[in-house]
């Protein structure tokens, strides 16, 4: 009989599977559900729904590139210079954190510019919509 692996070790030490219970159900238990535990999922999303704003400028980090909400006729500009309309561009939601950093809404389009060792800037379009 071929030897079964188990991921629940190495989801341990990366801390995945903490407060959760998994495998076989306990004596008592009917099923091996999450532990009401301090970091189950459940309440990591119920604080993520209360706050609003974030308490931290997300521009801060070196990973995040810069974004720039375009004026209406820059948009047009844009537009007319790649000949396409906005719904062509690549989106991004409006609860999106740095589109909500710029003050963007929906219908807007969000000049992306990114830093490469090999191409410099580069700058990319994003349209703004609702969630999908």
């Amino acid at each position: 009989m071929p030897k079964q692996f188990s991921t629940r070790k190495p989801l341990l030490r990366l801390g995945l599977l903490t407060g959760f219970r998994l495998g076989r159900a306990s004596p008592g238990r009917s099923d091996p559900s999450p532990s009401p535990a301090r970091g189950s999922i459940k309440y990591l999303v119920k604080k993520q729904d209360k706050e609003k704003e974030p308490s931290y400028d997300v521009f801060q980090h070196e990973l995040v590139p810069k974004h720039i909400l375009l004026k209406p006729n820059e948009a047009r500009e844009v537009l007319e210079r790649y000949h396409i309309k906005p719904f062509q561009l690549p989106y991004i939601k409006s609860s999106d954190p740095s589109a909500r950093a710029v003050g963007a809404k929906v219908g807007d389009i969000i000049r992306v510019i990114r830093r490469s060792s090999t191409a410099g800037e580069s700058d990319f379009y994003r349209y703004v919509v609702e969630e999908f």
